[in-house]
């Protein structure tokens, strides 16, 4: 894979975006990949650590409209009592509980804080003995992050590992739906764009465990890296173009390319997905197709709780 720009079609955008804040398909179209047709959606994340939630922050995820103003999209919370790091994901600010039908899912580390699990609410596969095939939880994407020596000390670098898109024959509708991911096909017929199910029933079919063992050979998922900073001879220092969304500097600043283009290791102008600092508790995420605003809020917990 190798990176497009998505381009906004204004009428497909409004019509998304309203999808997302006042219709009943709200979760699909979270937790679906973003249409192309739509182009960048632009949030901001709100990070609340005071009193007692110094140690298990709450995250607030906001849709910045084209039009003006943003609304709530979806919450999370650091969970307590975990021997690592667990965020619970939901579409409602304080719903702490899994089963409720508003938690969409959860993001869980390893020990050693380095490699990053996101699952949608279904039931872990060590249950599989215990629930029908359909409720035990998809994974939808791994992240892992290392770190690099350079000339001004360490450069953090990251991998992202999500499920591949399939082509699934359009909904037989008189009009196309402009809120759905669509692409073509080798024919140029439109087709719905949809994430392949991964639920591993054990340990070594997990993204994480095939993907360290096949590396960027397996074609059943799709790898992303982050955008080579820069070199500034003025600052002596590694900087991206964050086209003005960025205004401070963080090692947890980073943009987003396809694997293959990471490969020439030239700072490219755009990026599937951009995440920086732009007050005390204050952090931009900006993101297209491929990815959904699922996996992105996701991605982005997981930029916050390393170092």
């Amino acid at each position: 894979m190798t990176f497009k720009v998505a381009i906004c079609d204004p009428e497909s955008y409004k019509a998304f975006v309203d999808q997302v804040i006042f219709g009943s398909r709200a979760k699909d179209l979270i937790m679906n990949p973003i249409p192309f047709q739509i182009g960048q959606l632009k949030f901001t994340i709100e990070r609340h650590r005071t009193g007692l939630n110094r140690l298990h922050p709450s995250y607030y995820l906001f849709l910045e409209k084209n039009q003006g103003g943003r609304v709530l999209i979806l919450y999370a919370k650091k969970r307590a009592f975990n021997k690592t790091a667990n965020y619970l994901i939901s579409m409602e600010k304080n719903k702490k509980d899994r089963q409720n039908d508003q938690c969409i899912g959860k993001l869980r580390a390893n020990q050693e804080g380095d490699k990053y699990v996101l699952y949608d609410a279904g039931e872990n596969y060590t249950k599989v003995h215990e629930f029908p095939l359909d409720k035990i939880r998809n994974e939808q994407g791994v992240f892992v992050y290392r770190y690099e020596p350079c000339n001004v000390g360490n450069i953090r670098k990251m991998i992202v590992v999500l499920p591949i898109l399939m082509m699934q024959p359009m909904p037989q509708t008189p009009v196309v739906d402009n809120t759905l991911p669509i692409g073509q096909d080798t024919n140029g017929t439109l087709v719905l764009m949809t994430q392949k199910t991964w639920k591993p029933i054990r340990e070594p079919d997990t993204i994480l465990e095939v993907f360290q063992r096949e590396g960027v050979r397996n074609t059943n998922y799709q790898v992303f890296v982050d955008n080579p900073p820069a070199w500034n001879p003025k600052t002596n220092t590694y900087v991206y173009d964050f086209k003005g969304r960025v205004t401070q500097p963080s090692i947890k600043n980073f943009q987003l390319i396809p694997e293959l283009d990471g490969r020439r290791q030239v700072t490219l102008q755009d990026f599937v997905l951009q995440f920086g600092k732009n007050g005390k508790e204050s952090f931009i995420l900006d993101v297209q197709y491929p990815f959904s605003i699922f996996q992105a809020f996701g991605l982005g917990l997981s930029a916050f709780d390393t170092d």
